[in-house]
């Protein structure tokens, strides 16, 4: 027999035609294929029936923990210093007697709690997971038994359908995602390839990283297998992988969506300058994704390990902002931490700051940051000495920061310093080919997030919004398509469902037709009028006469609609 394949049983040994240790052995699969522990069922002389999760003993040796077990010892957990793991062993009992040992080891001390105090015996182990002799547990007790880790998980059947997730896995993937097939709610998310090798290979498990709408996470794959037969996979999401910073996440050019020149362009530029370590300044209008590309520079950078920390210089009042940039020693001015506080450079040491819209930087400020950035040396509000940090700087603007440096609102020398690599981010109206694939992408991310149906645009709206400018670029678009998600409860989306704002647009437009239609038609008459009664002073009095108005006001429409007469 081989359940999940996962447990493989060692021949037909002593004992393995008794149901309890068979009930053992499945129970041993569904917790090893949900928890990722592996483990063994072995009986009291220490021969081991069964295994999950690679394990690759076949006897225990005489003085291994497990063989302690007894009938009344109950469940144990033992840390293994020397391999970094915990141990969880549970005996096997019929009536009183113990006819061997469930073992499982795992590197995560909170799993191993959890199992030790979950299964006080294997009986209370099976009434948690709720299994006699079926090799996937179903219902409510699979959710008890996912709801055990604090990571993301989900269960996804052999159709590649979401069956469940646990409350972490919610907050990732939706609650919409139950019920649905995962590569059609995350299309190009890399779960399909991952499952095909997995498959393929006949491995137990595959890791991956997964490109998901809210960015790019580190995930393990395992197969549930029945036989040769593939019957679903459990996906759990590392929990280090949701830290920005840490060398599982980071944020990648494959997040900046669009296949224009003009972003390509952009792109492939921003991936040459990733690698050096020069400093950067990203030119653009507000909402093209300025800080989009400071991210993913940095997480192709080789400080992608460190810190990311960005700063708006124009949300911060000046009175604050230098103590924000540098920090400032205790009691350096009224309501100063005792202790003092680090800056945004010091917390960023060893990695990356952005100084987004620093053509708002007072020029005070301006003539501080030219110091660091040349002796890579920050002073303290309040302090005495400097301290070193080691960051590379990304900065970005809206305004022109030439034309601020010649009415003299901006340093000179800090502008050559900043714009070492000045890269120009196109606004949306300049990459409108681009539109529909960002339309998809944040269609498909916000009926996720809150779990709305899928929508889709009607013709109306989709002319709407791509004859609009955008003013705010991405960023506008963004909002636009999350008040369509929550605003439309059908799944399609029709004039109705657009914000006030393009609402407004629509009927400005519509108005400004009908005045031209009328002035069309009033030039056409005019021009009738006057082909009947001619173009001299006569005619065209007698023409005003036909038309029914003044003749003066016949001489104010001519000049107006420009009619040569």
């Amino acid at each position: 027999i081989e359940a999940q394949g996962m447990t493989r049983f060692i021949g037909e040994m002593y004992g393995m035609n008794r149901p309890e240790l068979q009930k053992a052995a499945h129970i041993l699969t569904v917790v090893s294929l949900l928890t990722g522990a592996r483990g063994f069922v072995a009986d009291r002389q220490g021969r081991v029936l069964a295994t999950a999760g690679g394990y690759d003993r076949t006897v225990l040796p005489p003085d291994h923990p497990a063989r302690s077990v007894s009938d009344s010892s109950g469940a144990r957990m033992i840390p293994d210093e020397s391999r970094s793991v915990f141990e969880v062993y549970i005996p096997l009992l019929s009536a009183s007697e113990c006819l061997g040992v469930l073992g499982l080891e795992t590197e995560c001390k909170t799993t191993a709690e959890r199992l030790a105090e979950a299964g006080q015996s294997v009986q209370a182990l099976a009434d948690m997971v709720r299994i006699q002799h079926a090799p996937v547990p179903e219902g409510p007790m699979v959710q008890a038994v996912i709801e055990m880790l604090d990571e993301p998980v989900a269960v996804i059947d052999a159709t590649g359908r979401v069956t469940h997730l646990n409350q972490a896995g919610i907050s990732l993937f939706g609650r919409g995602a139950i019920g649905e097939w995962f590569e059609d709610r995350f299309p190009g998310s890399g779960f399909t390839a991952a499952w095909a090798k997995l498959r393929g290979e006949g491995k137990c498990f595959v890791n991956v990283d997964l490109d998901l709408p809210e960015g790019e996470y580190r995930a393990t794959l395992r197969a549930a297998r029945s036989g040769p037969r593939t019957v679903g996979v459990v996906l759990s999401v590392r929990s280090d992988s949701r830290e920005p910073g840490s060398p599982c996440w980071r944020f990648t050019f494959d997040e900046i969506k669009g296949t224009s020149p003009a972003i390509r362009k952009a792109k492939e530029m921003a991936r040459k300058v990733a690698s050096t370590d020069s400093t950067v300044l990203l030119l653009g209008e507000s909402g093209t994704g300025k800080e989009l590309f400071a991210r993913a520079i940095h997480g192709h950078s080789f400080r992608a390990s460190k810190p990311f920390v960005a700063i708006n210089c124009a949300a911060i009042p000046e009175s604050l902002l230098e103590s924000e940039l540098f920090g400032y020693e205790g009691g350096a001015f009224t309501g100063a931490r005792p202790g003092g506080k680090p800056g945004k450079f010091e917390v960023a040491n060893g990695g990356t700051v952005f100084l987004d819209e620093i053509g708002d930087m007072p020029l005070v400020l301006q003539a501080k940051l030219l110091r660091v950035l040349q002796d890579k040396e920050v002073e303290r509000v309040g302090g005495i000495r400097p301290v070193s940090v080691d960051v590379r700087v990304i900065s970005a603007s809206h305004k022109n920061l030439e034309e601020l440096v010649v009415k003299g609102a901006f340093r000179e020398d800090l502008y050559y310093r900043l714009a070492v690599i000045p890269l120009h981010i196109p606004a949306l109206r300049e990459r409108k080919e681009d539109l529909y694939l960002l339309l998809e992408h944040y269609l498909r991310r916000y009926r996720t997030l809150y779990s709305k149906t899928p929508k889709r645009l009607s013709s109306e709206v989709l002319k709407v919004l791509f004859d609009y400018d955008w003013p705010g670029n991405v960023r506008e678009l963004e909002n636009t398509v999350e008040y369509i998600v929550n605003m439309e409860s059908g799944d399609l989306v029709t004039l109705d469902s657009l914000p006030p704002r393009l609402t407004r647009i629509i009927q400005r437009d519509e108005a400004q037709d009908a005045g031209m239609s009328i002035e069309c038609a009033e030039a056409d008459a005019i021009r009738r009028a006057l082909e009947i009664y001619g173009t001299s002073t006569r005619g065209k009095e007698k023409a005003a006469k036909a038309l029914g108005i003044h003749r003066a006001t016949l001489y104010r429409k001519l000049k107006r609609l420009g009619i040569d007469a």
